[in-house]
This record gives C-alpha cells, sequence and structure tokens, in this order.
C-alpha cells in the first residue's frame, strides 16, 4: 500500500480573505483524494470551522516566525506548499534543512513582493522553488518566473429552482477602493431595478464601508440597498439571489465569482483580467467595459427583466465551473504536480 503524500499549505496571515479560502477548499480537497494535509495560517475561527475533518491539523502563522515555527513543529512532509511572499520566506527558510519539494502558488498579478524584504527576497526564492502554479492565465503573464497554470477549483452544487430566487442583485467582496464597489452603487442607481422590487446587498466589510454608505445617500438608493457586513452565510444567499456583480478589472480569478457561478447564480462582470476566462468563457457572457457605469447598468437592467434568460445565463456558467472550475479536479492535477516533483522531473 503507498504511503499518501504528506503536504503542508503555508499563509502567513491571520485572515480570512480570497487566498485563506483557496487554501483551506484546496486542503479539503487534497485531503478528500487521499493525502495528508496540515494547515498554517489564517483566522482560527474561520479555519478550523472551514477545514474538513479529515485535515492533519491546523497551527497560527500570522508572520513569518510564526509560520517558520509550524514548519518545523509539522515535521517532515513531502510537500511545502506556500501562498504569497512572506509564506514563500518562511518556506525558504526552512527549506534548507528540508528534503522536501517546495511548491508556491501565485494569487496576483505583479512581481514578487510588495516591500523591499520580499523583493530583496524574491532571488531565493526564485532559485529554491520546486514548482510555481499561477490561478489563472492573467496571473502567469504577469508574475516573474515561469508558471504552470492551474486555475482555482470550488466545491460543485446543487441546481437552484427559479421559485427559490429573490430579486436581489448580490457583491460580495472587501470593500477596498481598488475592488470599485461605488461603481457598484451608481450602476445599481441607473438600473432603476429598484423600482422594481430589487435590492442590492453588499456582502463583506472593508475601509470603504462609511464612504459608500455616504454614496447611496447622495445617489437616493439607501432603501434600495442593504450592508450585510462579512458574511458566513454566502453559500445560502448565491442561492436565493438573482443576479451577482464582479466589478474589479484586473481580479486574479475570482474566487466568489466561480462559487456565483457553481450556484448557477448569474454573473455580470467587468470585462478584465481574470473575469475572461471564468464569466468570459460563456456563450452569454456578461460583461461590462471596465468602470462603464451605463454598460453595466444596462446589463442589470436587461437580465432583471428577464427570468428565462438569467435562468439559461446561470446553467450556462454553472456547466462551465464544473467543465473547468471544479475543486476535486484541480486537486488531482496538483496530487499530479507533486507526484512528478517527488520523482525529481521539475
Amino acid at each position: 500500500m503507498t504511503a499518501p503524500l504528506r503536504v503542508v499549505q503555508v499563509v502567513c496571515s491571520d485572515a480570512f480573505a480570497g487566498v485563506e479560502r483557496y487554501v483551506a477548499n484546496v486542503s479539503n480537497s487534497l485531503a478528500e483524494v487521499g493525502c495528508e494535509v496540515s494547515v498554517l495560517g489564517g483566522d482560527r475561527q474561520r479555519m478550523t470551522k472551514e477545514l474538513s475533518g479529515d485535515q492533519k491539523g491546523w497551527w497560527p502563522a500570522a508572520t513569518v516566525p510564526e509560520a517558520i515555527r509550524g514548519l518545523i513543529r509539522v515535521g517532515h512532509v513531502d510537500i511545502v506548499h506556500t501562498h504569497m511572499t512572506a509564506a514563500e520566506m518562511a518556506a525558504a527558510t526552512v527549506r534548507i534543512a528540508s528534503s522536501g519539494r517546495f511548491v508556491t502558488t501565485r494569487h496576483f498579478a505583479a512581481r514578487r513582493g510588495s516591500g523591499l524584504p520580499g523583493r530583496l527576497a524574491s532571488v531565493a526564492i526564485r532559485r529554491l522553488v520546486h514548482s510555481q502554479l499561477a490561478v489563472s492565465d492573467y496571473v502567469a503573464a504577469r508574475v516573474d518566473g515561469p508558471s504552470v497554470v492551474l486555475p482555482s477549483g470550488v466545491p460543485n452544487q446543487a441546481s437552484v429552482p427559479p421559485e427559490k430566487r429573490t430579486p436581489v442583485v448580490l457583491v460580495a467582496q472587501r470593500l477596498e477602493a481598488e475592488k470599485q464597489t461605488d461603481l457598484a452603487l451608481r450602476a445599481w442607481q441607473r438600473s432603476e431595478l429598484a423600482l422594481s422590487g430589487w435590492e442590492l446587498h453588499l456582502a463583506g466589510d472593508g475601509a470603504q464601508v462609511g464612504h459608500l454608505r455616504r454614496l447611496a445617500e447622495e445617489l437616493g438608493v439607501t432603501d434600495s440597498c442593504r450592508f450585510l457586513g462579512r458574511r458566513d452565510d454566502m453559500a445560502e444567499r448565491y442561492q436565493t439571489a438573482s443576479l451577482f456583480l464582479a466589478l474589479q478589472p484586473d481580479e486574479a480569478l475570482g474566487l466568489s465569482v466561480l462559487e456565483a457561478m457553481a450556484a448557477g447564480l448569474p454573473v455580470v462582470a467587468a470585462a478584465g483580467g481574470g473575469h475572461l476566462e471564468t464569466v468570459g468563457a460563456a456563450p452569454d457572457a456578461a460583461l461590462f467595459a471596465p468602470g462603464d457605469v451605463e454598460e453595466a447598468a444596462q446589463l442589470l437592467r436587461s437580465l432583471g427583466a428577464d427570468q428565462e434568460r438569467r435562468q439559461a445565463y446561470g446553467q450556462q456558467l454553472q456547466a462551465l465551473q464544473r467543465q473547468r472550475f471544479d475543486s476535486s479536479v484541480q486537486a488531482k492535477k496538483m496530487v499530479v504536480l507533486y507526484e512528478r516533483l517527488i520523482n525529481g522531473d521539475r
């Protein structure tokens, strides 16, 4: 009997945003295909809740020194798989005395290291990494070093009957400036869907909350907008909303978009970044030019008025997710890559 692959996933963080959700998803999927998986980093409460019971263990790793201690505690593994530069720095430090293979996933369309320490460490990291993955073609074209493109995957979801959905446009993202949530409010106002009983729901928190609330008041849409804050019930909301709005034009891939697609929720997205590889691959993709409020509003208006079109488009997106962005398929491909590295192929 072949021993299971021992893998540790590392992210230097005490948060639970897109990268941490990716780590939780991929760790669960790897455990399901027979790997022994340990996880370092992420918000303690959310990460331990999201990880399945098949995990070997979770340890905090908010800083590089804490991640180094965690890697030493975990001991020998076949694969050290890191996410973001700080985790790479920790793994590179431990790698000097380790025989495990060093894999990293690039989640952002930028060169390694936003600060001087990361840039200085990038030389050593590039030398020590055995394989670099990228979550999309968009990311692979913009990072330093060659990458194997392995798109993010999410679990498949059951189809939702139309009568279960409510007249809600859902936005799910951090409320930070780069996410361009103000465009959602402006497009919402111009769509005039509120006149037909629709609501705009904004799930997430961040530094822009106050600004966005004031903007909603200025635009006269406060009564039809709900600021939900950070939510733990997004799976249910994907199944009860009727439209999903994705705004960031340079999104690496968009995990929330994939989760919406998995639920058969029609997505209106900015025509840029990873959205072109997800939503953009659908025959009836509802894409608007980045920053174009009028085009975004028109797409919301036309889809909002046509339930049959929404249902057909949602089915297209769900089929696409199952074909290209299935978490179990992602895990199996990752295991193949791990095994090649262990056998000496780079």
